[in-house]
């Protein structure tokens, strides 16, 4: 039996299949659909597709369509539901749910800048071997502090939280999709630095940016970065990080961009979202700002 996703989103996705993630794109003007093979991840019985869709842009979009036997065995539309936190298990068959919501239908495309163009064929990400599995960091610095601590593998960030403010080193330059973790399901949100030097300060423009789906202990980016330092700010305590480094031959995660998204069919694309990230920045300063006063309250005699 053959089967196949075709989707696009705006502006960023991963797309589970029973719970098995096989694509992890973020858009850029003029991208074709993804056409991705999922029948080794199908079942008899119920199956669960699941996007995990973001934007900062306030607005963004789904078009995708699952194809077998033939015909077309679902496409988005208004039967489709949106869930606006996760839930432990709600990517497996039968699993918990949350709340659930309608999806607004935007119309058929192309409408606004999105197009379908004709597919391009990518292999499923869940099929795709890594390279050497997940890469640990060698080293982390906590905050400002002039010392590196070594971490001797999987469990030492496991344990406690590293804080809010963290640095980790990978002994060597890689190419990865990154991973983070975090102390709390509810926060989680904030900017990283990958280079290939430590950031010795906070500077625009960061690297990315980041804001996990409440409910989650989990964020991971859609694209690759190269580096081999890696600074996190958060909100919430860092537990851990790690890096997914894919076989060069994978084509379907792509190397991150500062490529400013455009405009299609004379259409302006919307408002950007440099406003709100510098929000979310001012927020973060203040709330660094007021742990600090507290630390200090606590030491005072």
């Amino acid at each position: 039996t053959e089967a196949a996703v075709i989707l696009l989103a705006d502006e960023e996705i991963h797309l589970f299949v029973n719970g098995e993630v096989v694509a992890s794109r973020r858009y850029r003007v003029g991208d074709r659909a993804a056409r991705l093979p999922v029948a080794a991840l199908l079942r008899a019985g119920a199956n669960r597709l699941v996007a995990e869709l973001r934007s900062e842009r306030g607005v963004g979009g789904l078009l995708l369509r699952l194809e077998g036997d033939g015909g077309t065995l679902a496409v988005t539309g208004p039967s489709w539901r949106i869930a606006r936190r996760y839930e432990p298990g709600m990517m497996a068959p039968g699993g918990p749910l949350p709340r659930l919501e309608p999806a607004r239908v935007w119309g058929r495309p192309p409408t606004g800048r999105w197009r379908l163009g004709r597919p391009e064929l990518l292999p499923p990400l869940g099929q795709t071997p890594l390279d050497g599995g997940p890469r640990l960091a060698r080293r982390v610095r906590i905050a400002s502090a002039d010392s590196w601590e070594r971490l001797q593998g999987d469990t030492d960030w496991r344990s406690l939280p590293l804080g809010r403010r963290v640095t980790f080193d990978w002994g060597e330059p890689i190419t990865a999709s990154i991973n983070l973790v975090f102390a709390r399901t509810e926060t989680g949100r904030g900017f990283f630095w990958a280079s290939d030097r430590p950031a010795q300060r906070r500077h625009w423009p960061p690297s990315g940016y980041f804001r996990k789906a409440p409910g989650s202990r989990s964020w991971t980016s859609t694209e690759m970065h190269t580096f081999r330092y890696l600074t996190v700010w958060s909100d919430t305590d860092l537990v851990g990080v790690r890096a997914f480094r894919f076989e060069p031959a994978f084509s379907g995660l792509r190397q991150a961009t500062a490529e400013l998204p455009g405009g299609i069919a004379s259409l302006a694309p919307p408002q950007t979202s440099r406003p709100a990230l510098e929000r979310m920045w001012t927020q973060l300063e203040r709330a660094e700002a007021a742990a600090a006063r507290r630390a200090e309250s606590a030491e005072s005699p």
